[in-house]
């Protein structure tokens, strides 16, 4: 059963684009634009496609979606290179909050639950990066 299907489609983009001005420009921004935008919004840490069999309720979850965090203004440069440099300790603990979440949580229209879930592993694990809150984009759940 498809439940939700791209339910969050590009939250992060919505939040960054503010004004109608935004989107008048077609041309390509340079280089020193691109990273300036970069560091002020919501960063990208990557796309996720994970199966979850869960033989008790006797359902396979597949879920996929793409993560984006907002973190503390003093931290927004130094994101990039942390989120590089622990990319697979961020996919382990993205890993075990999709496995120790309730199918019914996927369910919500605004994900509320497994996003303070991922907020909180992730701040617990990883203070560093100063998160603030996540974002989920390009969200597909599907059970069988």
């Amino acid at each position: 059963m498809r439940s939700h299907a791209l339910l969050l489609l590009f939250t992060a983009i919505a939040l960054t684009a503010g004004a109608p001005e935004a989107h008048a420009s077609a041309a390509p921004a340079p280089a020193e634009d691109e990273s300036a935008e970069s560091a002020t919004g919501p960063a990208r840490v990557g796309r996720f496609d994970i199966r979850d069999h869960r033989p008790v309720e006797g359902i396979k979850l597949r879920l996929g979606f793409t993560l984006y965090v907002e973190t503390e203004e003093s931290k927004q440069a130094a994101l990039k290179p942390l989120v590089k440099s622990h990319e697979h300790r961020l996919r382990q603990e993205v890993i075990i909050v999709v496995r120790t979440t309730d199918p019914g949580d996927f369910q919500e229209a605004e994900l509320e639950k497994f996003r303070r879930r991922l907020v909180m592993r992730l701040r617990r694990t990883m203070p560093e990066l100063g998160i603030v809150r996540v974002l989920l984009g390009e969200f597909e759940f599907l059970t069988q």
